[in-house]
């Protein structure tokens, strides 16, 4: 197809990403009421955060001319890049572990992609795939992690968090992470708004993993200068399951320790947990997601939150339905 001007192409691709409410979640910590603001990021296209980098992906390869969206994924990016894709006129190629879990494929599928299921953990996966995309043997605009344009629709969470707070900025945001993308670009948004004067500092950014497979953690306790793969163990937090997420691994790990933040794993049934209690605030979150909520618990036990903290939560993601 013809490249577009990106102007007109955003008014196609990107009008319904982003700008998602703060919602107010109760909480007891201690025996004391509190409140933690999450963002509503199921309120995106495809009720995935992944849709704040996909669509500037897919804008990208409009204005560049190509035909064929393309990235692997544990099942979240995988419909965000079919959606894309399929609303800007594209194909969609996406690759997932085989166990990723069935709906996530389904509306990849549902949304025109060739979905290629691969034996192998995510991390495997994602180094396969890289070495694909760099052969050139196939014409596909890469959605994936090697993408600098996917990153500045993730800084968009700094902007519109401080926004929404009256330029204000929380003590402390809490982030899911596989291989850490999100929080990492989030923190470029915070230091952005701090170099331009609107607001006067910035916050400790805390990534969360999974108990089971937590290697971003693990360095971080350990007080490594890179990070080191671990062994997957299983998960209800399947998303975040990425046992080796190298390089991204690495910035993730830079930008906790460059904010004073922390990096906290937690245990399955503290997830769970978090799920249900989400569920009487009327919201129905996929684990992966819930994650957030459980670390803020843990965070607080353990001494790494301080109880007077003003906490924000990036967890409300895929399958976060309002009953």
């Amino acid at each position: 197809m013809n490249a577009m001007d990106v102007r007109d192409t955003l008014k196609g691709i990107g009008h319904l990403v982003g700008n998602t409410p703060l919602l107010a979640i109760r909480c007891t910590f201690r025996g004391r009421r509190t409140t933690v603001y999450a963002k509503a990021e199921h309120l995106n296209l495809t009720g995935s955060l992944k849709d704040r980098s996909i669509t500037v992906s897919a804008t990208k390869a409009v204005e560049f001319g190509y035909g064929v969206l393309a990235c692997d994924s544990t099942g979240n990016k995988a419909s965000s890049t079919a959606a894309y894709a399929a609303r800007a006129g594209l194909a969609s190629v996406v690759f997932c572990p085989k166990d990723t879990p069935r709906p996530k494929m389904a509306q990849a599928v549902f949304f025109g992609a060739r979905l290629l299921r691969v034996d192998g953990h995510y991390s495997q996966i994602n180094a396969w795939y890289r070495q694909l995309i760099a052969s050139g043997r196939v014409k596909w605009y890469d959605c994936g992690t090697d993408n600098p344009f996917r990153y500045e629709g993730k800084k968009t969470y700094a902007y519109e968090i401080a926004q929404d707070l009256g330029w204000r900025v929380p003590d402390r945001v809490l982030h899911p992470a596989a291989g850490g993308m999100s929080l990492v670009k989030t923190w470029k948004g915070f230091n952005e708004l701090r170099e331009l004067g609107w607001t006067d500092r910035l916050p400790r950014m805390t990534l969360v993993q999974a108990a089971a497979c937590a290697p971003i953690v693990e360095s971080w306790r350990k007080k490594l200068p890179t990070v080191a793969p671990v062994e997957k163990g299983a998960t209800v937090a399947s998303a975040l399951a990425a046992a080796d997420p190298g390089l991204l691994g690495n910035l993730a790990l830079d930008s906790v320790r460059a904010s004073d933040g922390a990096a906290i794993a937690v245990e399955d049934a503290e997830i769970l947990d978090a799920v249900r209690r989400l569920g009487e605030e009327g919201l129905m979150i996929e684990p992966s997601g819930a994650v957030t909520l459980a670390a803020v618990r843990r965070g607080v036990a353990q001494g790494l939150i301080g109880p007077d903290e003003s906490v924000l939560d990036e967890y409300i993601r895929k399958n976060a339905v309002p009953l």
